[in-house]
């Protein structure tokens, strides 16, 4: 029997997708956008992004977190996403949500 790769992937995959999801609606129910909401997001990303990285190392069969490129990826990601949801609630606020 082999070992479920893609299942895995898509569960973590879902699971991250879930959780960066999250991040504005953590920010907005924090209602500033002050630095402690900027590193209260920056955990959250972290923690996704460690819980997707143990499970591809589960894929791989050894400790993907060594790895100075999948390191450099992965904080180019929550530095990225971080950056991203810290726009759009800017950009929000100073629209009054307007389409």
């Amino acid at each position: 029997m082999g070992f479920p790769i893609g299942k895995i992937s898509s569960i973590a995959t879902k699971a991250l997708g879930v959780a960066i999801q999250a991040i504005p609606v953590i920010q907005a129910v924090k209602g500033s956008l002050g630095p402690a909401p900027n590193q209260n997001a920056r955990q959250a990303v972290q923690e996704a992004m460690r819980a997707e990285l143990a499970a591809w190392s589960v894929v791989a069969g050894h400790d993907l977190s060594r790895d100075p490129d999948v390191v450099h990826a992965t904080g180019a990601v929550i530095d990225a996403i971080v950056a991203f949801h810290t726009t759009l609630a800017r950009r929000a606020t100073a629209t009054g949500l307007e389409e």
